[in-house]
């Protein structure tokens, strides 16, 4: 037994001289104290060995690396490998493996032991699952940690693993031309660099959209299978310019009701931010009214000749009184009027025209006439144009009810432009339909992809006629 463990090594039995040699034993690294233990038999006594020290190193190890790919793209798993060899004929050995590539871990790995045979001796395997992010030649090393019984070894020899670009694809279109109010394709062509391949989404930059042109399908999709170029179809369309080279939102028909307490939604749709609706009152709606009470009074009155006596006087007394009230009514609002007198703000329609509905982009400038006619008073004060939601000109003053105003559009594409009337003291806010003004000539829509191209922001040449 191991009188340092106090574990037996196993019993044998002794051989017809009394003894046994060879005796294969496993020890684990460290000191031992040996002692050999006779049991005894029926002619002889049990008796014990002397001590004897035996001193057991951890056995040597070597450990070696590979990679499963030599060359590999930036941001694909590589599988690196560590072997650990001993001459160890005992218990496999354990621990673990840490992986290195220019003197930085890159991660660390348990030993997968091997037992010893009849052919070889123990070993192991260790194995990590590495991205590389960055391109260039890596040196990987790897270290072995030992554990009780097998020492350290390591570094090893360096291996190297080249990495790549992880492959891209450059995006290019051909140019367009498109007629306002139609449509054309253009050919995407995604060119693989690299060894790219897999699905790419195309489509037109919201941002980088002329006004009223429109890209689709949004997105488009095309694969790339191999190192061919893949291509699909973008198609551009340009909205028409009007047909009417006039525009204006006429007031909605509204009860009496809806004049007092609420503004005429067709005027109040897409005011300028900082136009404050203003409720209109119609008095003629008013005397309208007032009128049809009296009738109802007067056929009241004719069924006053079947009362009796003196219920016959009380309720015609009454009933005129009701007559003359609803006629003062009715005369009081019908002089009242509008523009002020004490009916609130005027009405007001707004009327945008244009001489012509296309201009080349070397001759952008649009003559605008404004006119705004009221309900009330002959209306002041200002008016400016909108390009969509962004103002095109500064305000400009109403002469006789009506401004000219020439201004430019500024880019290639068709415009939705209306009229804004500020309003005064007397008169309401309102604003023009909208004309839509297109400017020929040359421009670029900006492509983006998914994931991005080695040429981001590349454009389509788009020319409108």
């Amino acid at each position: 037994p191991n009188t340092g463990t106090g574990v037996s090594s196993g019993t044998v039995t002794l051989n017809a001289q009394g003894y046994f040699e060879d005796q294969p034993i496993q020890l684990p690294a460290g000191t031992h104290s040996i002692v050999a233990a006779y049991a005894g038999d029926t002619s002889y006594t049990a008796s014990s060995s002397a001590a004897d020290g035996i001193t057991i190193t951890k056995a040597a190890t070597a450990v070696s690396a590979a990679s499963q790919q030599s060359t590999a793209p930036a941001n694909s798993v590589v599988t690196l490998t560590a072997t650990i060899a001993s001459n160890s004929s005992g218990v496999p050995p354990t621990g673990t493996v840490t992986f290195s590539a220019g003197g930085t871990s890159l991660g660390t790995a348990p030993v997968v032991g091997t037992p010893a045979s009849a052919t070889a001796f123990a070993g192991g395997t260790a194995t990590l699952n590495f991205t590389f992010t960055s391109t260039g030649s890596k040196s990987i090393t790897a270290s072995y940690s030992g554990d009780a019984n097998y020492a350290a070894s390591g570094p090893s020899t360096a291996v190297t693993v080249t990495i790549t670009t992880s492959g891209s694809f450059s995006i290019s279109a051909s140019p367009v031309t498109v007629t306002a109010g139609s449509s054309a394709a253009t050919t995407i062509t995604l060119t693989p660099t690299g060894g790219f391949t897999g699905a790419v989404q195309v489509t037109c930059a919201a941002a980088g959209l002329p006004p009223g042109v429109t890209c689709s399908p949004h997105p488009l999709t095309i694969t790339i299978a191999d190192a061919n170029p893949a291509t699909g179809q973008l198609t551009l369309a340009v909205a028409a310019p009007s047909t009417t080279l006039t525009a204006v939102l006429l007031p909605a028909s509204r009860s009496p009701v809806d004049s007092i307490f609420s503004a005429q939604p067709a005027t109040l749709a897409g005011l300028a931010p900082h136009v404050t609706p203003v409720a209109e009152f119609s008095p003629h709606r008013v005397v309208a009214s007032s009128l049809g009470l009296s009738v109802v009074s007067a056929i009241s009155a004719l069924l006053l000749f079947f009362l009796p006596g003196r219920k016959r006087l009380r309720a015609a007394f009454a009933l005129s009184m009701l007559s003359l009230l609803i006629f003062a009514i009715g005369c009081s609002s019908s002089n009242g009027g509008s523009g002020g007198s004490g009916g609130g703000p005027a009405s007001t329609t707004t009327r945008l025209a244009v001489s012509v509905g296309k201009l080349p982009s070397t001759s952008d400038n649009f003559p605008f006439n404004i006119t705004v006619t009221s309900s009330g008073s002959a209306p002041t004060g200002q008016v400016e144009l909108f390009d969509g939601t962004s103002v095109l000109s500064t305000p400009s003053p109403l002469s006789n009810g009506t401004a000219a105003i020439n201004s430019g559009l500024g880019t290639v594409g068709t415009h939705a432009v209306t009229a804004h009337y500020l309003g005064s003291a007397t008169t309401s806010a309102s604003q023009s339909g909208a004309l839509h003004l297109t400017v020929t000539g040359t421009t670029t829509v900006t492509l983006a992809s998914t994931p991005a191209a080695s040429n981001a922001g590349a454009t389509i040449n788009l020319t409108i006629q």
